[in-house]
């Protein structure tokens, strides 16, 4: 018995919280973290910009090929920004999805009624975050130029 909860977080956020994550705990933005998608060999080899960018796509679309695998009453997808908007929401449609497979959960929801995201910052950063993804969008996989 399984389940499943994928919380998709907005890419250019997500892809700039793996870049301060390097730095933070390797002291390196050009040290991998985090999970190595099936394209990690060919990520490896582009820029620190490029490569969490491709980890990211990559990464979220391996989920959503595993989890189109199973049926979907054992698996539940939110967006990062609608779980810290609705916790209280969310909780209880996973629970009513968990309910409805035969799982017991917890009475209620007793946490915070919201988180606070923080807005993605306009930086130079995040235009190069966005234009990779552009890129990775509209191309083979290749590095985009310049990076």
């Amino acid at each position: 018995n399984v389940f499943f909860i994928f919380v998709e977080r907005n890419p250019v956020s997500n892809a700039r919280s793996i870049l301060q994550a390097r730095k933070k705990y390797f002291g390196d933005e050009k040290k991998w973290y985090s999970f190595k998608p099936p394209e990690f060999d060919a990520l490896s080899l582009l820029s620190p910009v490029n490569q969490v960018v491709g980890q990211v796509r990559y990464t979220h679309e391996a989920i959503r090929a595993g989890l189109r695998e199973i049926p979907e009453s054992r698996s539940f997808s939110v967006s990062y920004e609608s779980f810290c908007a609705h916790p209280r929401k969310v909780y209880q449609a996973i629970k009513k999805r968990l309910g409805e497979i035969g799982f017991e959960t917890c009475k209620t929801y007793s946490g915070v009624s919201k988180f606070t995201v923080n807005p993605e910052p306009t930086t130079r950063l995040t235009q190069r975050i966005r234009k990779a993804f552009d890129f990775f969008e509209n191309s083979d996989r290749r590095e985009p130029g310049g990076d």
